[in-house]
C-alpha cells in the first residue's frame, strides 16, 4: 500500500507540475484533441511504474508478479482518458455540488475501467493465460 501511494503521489505531483510553473491563469487549455494523447501516455508510463512497484509487493504471492506491470499499462491509458475527459467538462460557472458529482462520476467510471482491464489479466498471473481461466469452469 505504500508503494502504491507513494508511486501515485509522485505521479500526480509530476504531471500537475507543468500547470503551477506556467502559471495557467484559468484561460483556455490545450484541445482534447493534444490532451487524450497526452493523457494515454501519462497512463501508460504511471501504469507500468505503479504496476511495477505493485509487483514487487506480489512476489511471494504469485508466480508471475511482473505480469501485474502490463496488466496496468494497459488499464491505465483508457482510465487517465476518461479521468482529462472528465475533468474538462465543468465550466467556471458550475456549483460545487456538480463539480463534486463529476469527479465522484468521472472516478467511478474511471475505476471500473482499471478493475475490467486488470481483472482481465488476473488468470495470467499464475501462469495461466489472461481471461481463459476465469471463463471456462474447472474441470472437476
Amino acid at each position: 500500500m505504500l508503494a502504491t501511494v507513494l508511486v501515485a503521489g509522485l505521479g500526480w505531483a509530476g504531471a500537475s507540475a507543468p500547470a503551477v510553473f506556467t502559471g495557467n491563469g484559468g484561460g483556455s487549455g490545450p484541445p482534447l484533441s493534444l490532451v487524450l494523447p497526452g493523457a494515454a501516455g501519462l497512463g501508460l508510463m504511471m501504469g507500468l511504474v505503479l504496476g511495477s512497484a505493485q509487483a514487487v509487493a506480489l512476489r511471494g504471492a504469485t508466480s508471475h508478479p511482473w505480469r501485474w506491470a502490463g496488466a496496468n499499462a494497459a488499464a491505465w491509458p483508457p482510465a487517465m482518458c476518461l479521468v482529462f475527459l472528465g475533468s474538462s467538462l465543468p465550466g467556471q460557472d458550475w456549483p460545487v455540488a456538480w463539480l463534486l458529482l463529476d469527479g465522484a462520476v468521472t472516478g467511478a467510471v474511471a475505476g471500473t475501467v482499471v478493475g475490467l482491464v486488470t481483472g482481465w489479466f488476473l488468470p495470467s498471473l499464475d501462469g495461466g493465460t489472461a481471461r481463459r481461466e476465469s471463463l471456462m469452469p474447472s474441470a472437476g
